[in-house]
């Protein structure tokens, strides 16, 4: 199970019975001792809202309810005359930050998938739940009614999440298709990305200069980028213009300004009747859609 190389690290091994992973096997948790370079103290990460929730129309719901609340009762209390701006402040961030922690909650610090909605993810919660009674129930019997229903429960889930697969990927190819009608090819290549499941570019991508030196500010790279396009697109004129010859066989190609015949034709095979009066040097324009006449 470990390599040799490590087996006087091993310190102790644990069974997670309770994990939802959905399969027989059950996970292993290794403690391992290593000699780790010292480092300085972590900075605490900022806590960030699920604002995804705010889709689910309930939980918008709830959540405009509080806070209309919240504000009324702000509105009626008491106010300071000689209160400063950051003390207004500070209660208008209050009011958003209580009302945010009792509806919607901080995001979790696992990544999830973008495309589950949110029923898909409560079954997956109540599949937790279920795993959850079979790993404590000790009778044999309840086990087996845990497990079945477990089962049940976990066949459904997978049902949903490729429900959610589906139409995700389907949004993608709509999205993809849309971009390519209107030529937008920079959309096209991000989206044909993640479709084939190749994941997002990195934005942080390293750029050097000529001699091969890293360049870690951003006015660096900015010129470097500028030298690089200058390079590329400003070049330099020929000093040997080419030269065209002359065509063997001239083509009979009119090149005068269309005749007024022509200009009738291309008119009536665009739903547009016109009738010539040569006499008079008028023009009768009639539309064949609306029945709309117009004299010139």
């Amino acid at each position: 199970m470990i390599n040799s190389t490590w087996r006087r690290s091993l310190l102790d091994v644990k069974v997670k019975r309770g994990a939802d992973v959905g399969s027989d096997h059950q996970l292993i948790t290794a403690f391992i001792q290593l000699k780790l370079r010292a480092t300085g103290k972590k900075v605490p990460l900022r806590k960030c809202f699920d604002i995804d929730k705010l889709e689910d129309i309930k939980v918008k719901r709830e959540f405009v309810i509080k806070l209309q609340n919240r504000y009324q009762v702000l509105k009626n209390s008491v106010r300071d005359e000689n209160e400063t701006l950051d003390e207004k402040w500070n209660e208008i961030s209050d009011i958003y930050t209580k009302c945010s922690e009792e509806c919607i909650g901080y995001k979790q610090k696992t990544k999830k998938k973008d495309w589950i909605t949110p029923e898909t993810w409560n079954q997956i919660n109540i599949r937790r739940q279920a795993k959850k009674k079979v790993n404590d129930t000790k009778s044999s019997r309840l086990k087996d009614k845990y497990q079945q229903d477990y089962s049940d429960i976990h066949r459904n889930v997978k049902t949903l999440v490729r429900a959610d697969k589906r139409r995700f990927m389907d949004n993608l190819a709509d999205q993809a298709e849309e971009a390519a009608n209107k030529r937008e090819q920079g959309n096209l290549y991000k989206i044909t990305k993640i479709i084939c499941g190749r994941g997002k570019s990195s934005p942080n991508i390293p750029v050097i200069d000529k001699q091969g030196n890293l360049l870690t500010s951003e006015n660096e790279q900015e010129k470097r980028w500028a030298e690089h396009f200058s390079e590329i697109l400003n070049r330099p004129s020929p000093k040997e213009l080419p030269t065209i010859p002359e065509p063997n066989i001239e083509l009979e190609i009119s090149i005068e300004p269309p005749t007024i015949s022509e200009i009738f034709i291309n008119d009536v095979s665009n739903g547009v009747y016109i009738s010539i009066n040569s006499d008079k040097g008028e023009t009768t324009n009639r539309n064949t859609e609306d029945n709309t006449t117009s004299r010139k």
